[in-house]
């Protein structure tokens, strides 16, 4: 995706590096779509895993929610995304009928989603693996 994209009359622009609140939350709804356990199978290559992986987002119902997490309103900015915006980005997304918005609003699912959790999921695995038992802090039971 451009840096910047007008959709429906309104200019979006990624998140980019956000807060441990956007972090949260996004995860948040990748986990409850199913989304954490979409990965690559022995022998697919990227492309037809991106596919996949585009698909179980649709077919998971939360492929405009987590495109709410990922793009914002360039009048609202990065540092002024929430939760509540998230929801109107894909309260708007998902109103938008004209050809041109369709299929550009499926090319960000393809290009701006898509790495954003190449790069992101790639770095949290990496980051659970340097992690140990020891050095996590201990659970509570309720």
């Amino acid at each position: 995706m451009p840096e910047r994209h007008v959709l429906g009359g309104v200019a979006y622009v990624p998140v980019g590096v956000a807060t441990i609140a956007h972090d949260v939350w996004l995860m948040g709804k990748v986990h409850a779509a199913g989304l954490h356990d979409v990965v690559v199978r022995e022998g697919e290559d990227s492309d037809s895993w991106a596919k996949r992986f585009v698909f179980e987002m649709m077919a998971s119902g939360a492929a405009l929610e987590v495109l709410g997490g990922i793009v914002v309103p360039e009048a609202v900015g990065p540092a002024g995304w929430t939760p509540g915006v998230a929801t109107a980005t894909a309260l708007h997304l998902g109103s938008l009928a004209g050809e041109e918005d369709k299929e550009a609003v499926f090319g960000i699912l393809l290009t701006t989603v898509l790495a954003f959790f190449e790069s992101g999921l790639t770095s949290f695995s990496r980051s659970m693996r340097s992690s140990t038992a020891g050095d996590q802090p201990a659970t509570r039971r309720h």
